[in-house]
């Protein structure tokens, strides 16, 4: 068992652990996130290879394997949650440049006069005057006081911090309770049959 604990165990758990520094990096920082988030994808899956090597070829499920298994699930969940956390936050921020945009178009349609633009989007100028805004700027007036779309509200209504901040708790008592119950199993088992090791079983 002692030399599974040195060689597998401690580095796979010191992985998964430094997959979490990713919490804490800003979602802008999508190089750093991105290279750590896959080089501790790729270490965890070449350590689960290595790991096999030196265990016999058998049809079931070991518990090593079990272990690498969630390990591995860990990790790439980690890079799952940057993926979610940087896209939220490039939505707010197309979000924020669109509601710039609706402000200056309709204050500059106040001062044109320009507030009264028909339903089918067909501009005024068209009619009778020369300096009115386009039809597209007519179609973004007329949908500012309509209510925002699902996505949009469940986007404001979650942050891309909280996000994060939920993960930096999450994800280390999901670990912690797998390893409560992984061990108490384990060394259950292995305590029982003291003549055999049960990681190769």
């Amino acid at each position: 068992m002692g030399y599974y604990l040195i060689q597998t165990y401690i580095p796979s758990m010191l992985i998964v652990i430094l997959s979490w520094v990713s919490f804490w990096i800003s979602a802008e920082s999508s190089p750093a996130r991105v290279a750590l988030g896959i080089t501790t994808v790729l270490t965890m899956t070449t350590q689960s290879s290595g790991a096999n090597e030196t265990l016999p070829k058998v049809s079931y499920v070991k518990a090593i394997d079990i272990w690498m298994a969630v390990c591995l699930l860990f990790v790439f969940a980690a890079l799952v949650e940057f993926a979610a956390a940087n896209y939220l936050h490039r939505q707010l921020k197309d979000d924020g440049r669109s509601s710039s945009v609706k402000k200056i178009l309709l204050e500059s349609s106040k001062e044109n006069g320009d507030m009264n633009v028909d339903t089918t989007y067909v501009p005024k100028y068209m009619k009778n005057s020369n300096d009115r805004l386009p039809t597209a700027f007519a179609r973004i007036i007329n949908n500012d006081n309509k209510p925002p779309p699902f996505s949009q509200r469940v986007r404001k209504n979650i942050p891309t911090h909280r996000i994060d901040h939920t993960s930096r708790v999450l994800f280390p008592m999901a670990f912690i309770c797998f390893n409560v119950i992984y061990w108490s199993i384990y060394l259950n088992q292995y305590f029982a049959k003291p003549h055999e090791d049960i990681v190769t079983k």
